[in-house]
C-alpha cells in the first residue's frame, strides 16, 4: 500500500471512529440519538434528542 492509499483509509476509519464515539455520546448522555444517511455530494447527519 503506498503512502497516499494509506493515509486515506486512516482518514475514513478515523471519520468512523469519530462518528461511532459521537453517537454513542448522544444516546448514552442525551438519550437521543444520530442518524446519518448518504446525500448527493457527501453525507447528512441528524441529531435528535
Amino acid at each position: 500500500m503506498v503512502a497516499g492509499q494509506m493515509a486515506n483509509t486512516v482518514r475514513r476509519l478515523s471519520v468512523k471512529i469519530s462518528v461511532l464515539k459521537s453517537k454513542l455520546i448522544i444516546e448514552q448522555n442525551l438519550g437521543g440519538g444520530l442518524l446519518a444517511r448518504n446525500v448527493e455530494g457527501g453525507a447528512e447527519f441528524k441529531v435528535e434528542v
